[in-house]
C-alpha cells in the first residue's frame, strides 16, 4: 500500500558545501540518495542511474525540484495458501514466518504509485486502484479514482506513470546489427 504513513522518508543530510539547516516539501525519491552523494564527492554519476542529485539545491544553487515522484512495491505471482505453510511457527513471535488468515484477501500484487504535492495514483497488479487528492483529503481516506469530476486527472497521471514506466524500464541490449547493415548499405551507394 502507498499511504504516506508508509512511504514518507525523512531525508536528513548534512555535508560539506551545505547552505544551512531549512526544511522543504521538495519531492525526493530514495534513488536520488546515491546521485546526491556521488555529486557532493565530485564523483561522476553513471550515464543511465535513475535518480536525481540533490547537490545543486543543498549548495543553494539553481535547481528544479521534480514535478513527481514514483513508488513501487509487491510481488510477483500468486500469495502463499496456508497449506503451502510446511513449518509452523514455535511461538506467537516467531517472526520467521508470516502467518496471517486474511493474507490472500489483502494480496494486492506489484503496485505502482505516481505522487505530487496535490496527488496520488495508485495502481495495483490485482485491479486495484487509488486517486487520492492531498490537498483536501491529507490522510487519504476517500478515493477519488472512479469519481467522475476526477476524471481528466486520473487519465493524466496514468499517462505520465505509463511515460515514466517506459522511460525507466530495463532496456533491452541494442541490436548492433540494424547499425552495421545500414553501414555496408549506406558505404555501397557512396
Amino acid at each position: 500500500m502507498f499511504y504516506d504513513s508508509f512511504t514518507h522518508v525523512p531525508f536528513i543530510v548534512a555535508a560539506p558545501g551545505y547552505q544551512g539547516p531549512r526544511r522543504t516539501k521538495q519531492l525526493v525519491e530514495l534513488v536520488d540518495i546515491m546521485p546526491t552523494f556521488l555529486d557532493m564527492a565530485g564523483i561522476p554519476i553513471p550515464p543511465g542511474t535513475q535518480g536525481k542529485s540533490l547537490a545543486p539545491y543543498l549548495k543553494g544553487q539553481d535547481y528544479t525540484p521534480r514535478e513527481y515522484v514514483v513508488i513501487e512495491s509487491g510481488e510477483e505471482g500468486e500469495p502463499l495458501r496456508v497449506s503451502d505453510i510446511t513449518v509452523r511457527p514455535e511461538h506467537p513471535f516467531d517472526d520467521r514466518y508470516f502467518v496471517w488468515c486474511a493474507y490472500r484477501e489483502a494480496w494486492m500484487g506489484k503496485g505502482k504509485s505516481i505522487r505530487t504535492l496535490e496527488w496520488k495514483l495508485n495502481i495495483y497488479a490485482n485491479g486495484d486502484c487509488e486517486l487520492y487528492d492531498l490537498v483536501n483529503d491529507r490522510e487519504e481516506l476517500n478515493n477519488c479514482f472512479d469519481a467522475p469530476t476526477f476524471t481528466s486527472i486520473r487519465s493524466e497521471f496514468e499517462r505520465k506513470l505509463l511515460y515514466w514506466t517506459m522511460e525507466k524500464e530495463d532496456r533491452l541490449p541494442l541490436n548492433v546489427t540494424v547499425k552495421l547493415n545500414y553501414s555496408e548499405v549506406k558505404a555501397k551507394h557512396a
